[in-house]
């Protein structure tokens, strides 16, 4: 590491350094080879290679230590899920005006599966277009 760095380095509670042992001094012992955050404990501890004697600190830095999980059986984030089609489906129906249900399509179908009469419902119009 250059010279005008080692002493303006930052290491914050949690984190993890990596050493190298060097023989050029009488004080100093090793080199600071790299600072591991969160992001790249959790990484090298996924890829399998992360050390025995520190798993316990790792494993308090998952998501599950965090939120207070019992391990693989806790529940999904909400926040971590894709929207639900019950979702859609409630803010199309708020965001008409008359109370008209938001239907994507509607009329008759022939045997081909081809919609003679398709009407496409648009969630960016303010009411859903009418029978004509």
């Amino acid at each position: 590491m250059p010279s005008k760095f080692r002493k303006a380095i930052w290491i914050r509670r949690g984190q993890f350094v990596v050493l190298r042992p060097i023989e050029e001094g009488d004080k100093v012992k090793a080199e600071i080879e790299h600072v591991l955050d969160e992001e790249n404990v959790l990484y090298i501890r996924s890829m399998k290679k992360w050390p025995t004697r520190f798993e316990d600190q790792a494993r308090m830095m998952t998501r599950d230590a965090k939120r207070g999980g019992k391990g693989e059986d806790a529940m999904i984030d909400d926040d971590m899920l894709p929207p639900s089609d019950s979702d859609e489906y409630e803010s199309s129906v708020e965001q008409s005006d008359d109370g008209e249900e938001g239907d994507i399509s509607s009329g008759d179908s022939d045997d081909d599966g081809h919609n003679a009469n398709l009407r496409q419902y648009n969630p960016n119009r303010v009411k859903a277009p009418t029978n004509t």
